[in-house]
């Protein structure tokens, strides 16, 4: 009973960081049609350098993602093709923008 406890929310955290990885690789291969690798990879360069730790954190809290890739009903992930491009539409916005803060 104990394990169960703790292997929810390793799991969800989990499928998050899939979705992430792959809406981000969304993401890129969009952005790689309007700048080049150099571009983009100063860009996150930049991102990185002008925010600190927590907004980067708080960037990728699950409230954040809701409607996105997060169930807005149970708050759970969702982990299909759909919310990835979702996540993917918010990872672009924020690299155009070069804010975490969006």
């Amino acid at each position: 009973p104990q394990a169960d406890i703790t292997i929810e929310p390793l799991q969800e955290w989990l499928t998050f960081t899939a979705v992430m990885v792959n809406g981000f690789g969304f993401a890129v291969q969009e952005l790689l049609e309007s700048m080049t690798a150099t571009e983009l990879a100063e860009r996150l360069k930049g991102m990185n350098a002008s925010a600190n730790r927590r907004e980067r954190d708080d960037f990728f809290q699950y409230e954040k993602w809701k409607g996105l890739c997060v169930s807005s009903e149970t708050g759970k992930i969702v982990a299909n093709i759909k919310s990835q491009r979702s996540a993917a539409t918010k990872l672009i916005s924020a690299i155009k923008a070069a804010s975490y803060t969006i």
